[in-house]
């Protein structure tokens, strides 16, 4: 029996981190939350995100400017992501942006939202599964806004 391992031939592995908010960050005693300007998390049935490239361009799987869903309140699992120009080892950037889609469809339409620039200290990828956003400066979000 043999066993064969491709190895990527391009110049190397694409760096990638799993997209998800359910942990307690570094230090910290509560879930890195998603929460309204009000200090709750943000309902599953109205919250939207989405994860942006350093370009601009959408990671998140919705591409067409209405968000991801969240999987819980307060909580996002968008998944794997591949960071543009990162590499395995390598540091990334991405902004994530969420939104309370009562007060607007996408984020520049709605009244209640905010964003955070995340550094990714050390891209994953190849035979090491990615981690999620815990090794990250992420730390929550609270919006900002209000109704009208």
């Amino acid at each position: 029996m043999k066993l064969l391992l491709s190895i990527d031939g391009g110049g190397g592995a694409t760096g990638t981190f799993n997209c998800t908010n359910n942990f307690v960050p570094n230090g910290g005693s509560e879930k890195a939350l998603i929460v309204g300007p009000d200090g709750a998390p943000l309902s599953r049935a109205t919250g939207r995100v989405e994860v942006l490239a350093q370009d601009g361009s959408v990671l998140s799987s919705n591409k067409d400017g209405t968000g991801n869903t969240l999987g819980a309140d307060g909580l996002f699992f968008l998944g794997v992501m591949s960071v543009p120009g990162g590499t395995l080892g390598g540091a990334g950037r991405v902004t994530l942006r969420a939104w309370d889609s009562s007060t607007g469809a996408t984020y520049d339409e709605a009244s209640v939202k905010g964003q955070v620039s995340i550094s990714l200290p050390s891209l994953d990828g190849g035979i090491k599964p990615p981690d999620n956003l815990i090794d990250s400066d992420f730390r929550g979000l609270r919006l900002a806004g209000g109704i009208g």
